[in-house]
């Protein structure tokens, strides 16, 4: 029986659901619902009418006063709540994300998953549909361990102890309550520091997209004049409404509008693939670096084993497992992976065995050929 994937963008809609996580409740969306600024998205998925697994998710919306004066963002709580141990948890949770991702990506520029169990929960999932992890502080002490707390610490966070030490930091235990009580007074000052800074600059942008891009800060002596710069917005009239945007509104046009009205389908599937020289990788995590996906050579044993395999399969097994892999390597965000799959297999079909084999073989070039191809056609269309 087929799983029902429904979204709930109102209160009223909503039916009673089971479960017992604060960040995936009925009320919470309610409480959602009734701040401003606040778009609660709640995606369940059920069986035969019995719910099955719910993912809640908020598109909170703030205003500054600089240009991008208007940021949305989604933010998300865990990886949802689930019923039916029957079901694979990760291939749920891949439903609900990719609704998620295609819902929410039409309104906002940024959706964050907050409070994971675990740094490799769902993280397959995650990274096949082009989420990306970010450093984050661990803070974990039990009172019932009696091994020195610096067993427990990873290898990165330990470098990062060394680096402050070397440059003048000190650490100790406080011996009197009187330290405890200034270290709480200089922490609570540092904070509302911050804030008062953060006030000052009315600046809403998320400390991890700082860190990750350039970021300047516009003097006062030229903050008036910048205020008065207009700078030109293309932007697309609505012609069907949405949760987000009644009917004849107009939203700001981004690259994928372009993208609109184009079938990989019927494009142009003429592609040449010259042969060079053979080179394939496999993608490993490095436990040593926080599992950071390391690319590595595939030795020739490894790689016979791999074409034996490749070749023992029938030729329409192939062209199927060609298709999906390569078109899992091609990341264009305006065409969906089932899409440039099928686009793959049209130009594969009447290839022979040997075809196919170099294909596989010449792996690294034959996915650059075809995403290229691809890419040409969608910047002719655009």
């Amino acid at each position: 029986m087929a799983l029902k994937v429904t979204t709930y963008v109102s209160g009223s809609k909503v039916p009673k659901l089971p479960g017992s996580s604060t960040f995936h409740s009925t009320a919470l969306f309610h409480i959602y619902e009734a701040t401003p600024a606040y778009a609660p998205i709640l995606i369940t998925l059920s069986q035969d009418g019995k719910i099955i697994a719910k993912l809640l998710a908020v598109i909170r919306k703030s205003t500054r006063l600089f240009p991008p004066s208007l940021i949305k963002r989604c933010e998300v709580y865990g990886t949802g709540e689930y019923f039916d141990n029957s079901f694979d948890k990760e291939a749920l949770f891949e439903i609900m994300l990719q609704r998620l991702t295609q819902e929410a990506l039409q309104h906002c520029f940024l959706i964050e998953f907050r409070n994971l169990t675990h740094n490799m929960e769902c993280y397959k999932v995650f990274s096949s549909n082009d989420y990306f992890p970010i450093n984050w502080l661990r803070v974990r002490h039990s009172l019932h361990h009696t091994a020195p707390i610096e067993e427990r610490f990873s290898t990165s966070r330990i470098r990062q102890i060394k680096k402050g030490l070397s440059n003048g930091a000190e650490v100790r235990e406080a011996q009197t309550s009187e330290e405890i009580e200034q270290f709480a007074k200089n922490t609570n000052s540092q904070f509302e520091a911050e804030m008062i800074e953060a006030e000052k600059e009315n600046d809403d942008t998320p400390n991890e997209i700082k860190e990750m891009t350039k970021y300047y800060k516009i003097k006062d002596a030229f903050a008036e004049y910048a205020n008065n710069v207009k700078l030109p917005i293309f932007v697309k009239k609505v012609n069907t409404a949405s949760f987000f945007e009644p009917d004849g509104a107009v939203v700001p046009l981004d690259k994928k509008m372009l993208s609109e009205g184009f079938d990989l389908n019927i494009a142009d599937k003429t592609i040449n693939f010259a042969k060079t020289e053979a080179e394939a990788r496999m993608i490993d995590l490095d436990s040593t670096n926080e599992y950071i996906p390391v690319p590595k050579k595939i030795n020739s044993s490894i790689l016979e084993n791999i074409r034996n395999y490749f070749n023992a399969l029938p030729a329409e097994s192939k062209k199927k497992e060609l298709s999906k892999s390569i078109a899992k390597d091609i990341k264009i965000d305006e065409i969906s992976e089932p899409q440039i799959a099928n686009y793959i297999y049209d130009v594969i079909e009447k290839f022979d065995d040997e075809a196919l084999s170099d294909m596989m073989f010449y792996r690294t070039e034959t996915t650059n050929k075809v995403k290229q191809k691809i890419q040409t056609l969608l910047a002719a269309h655009q």
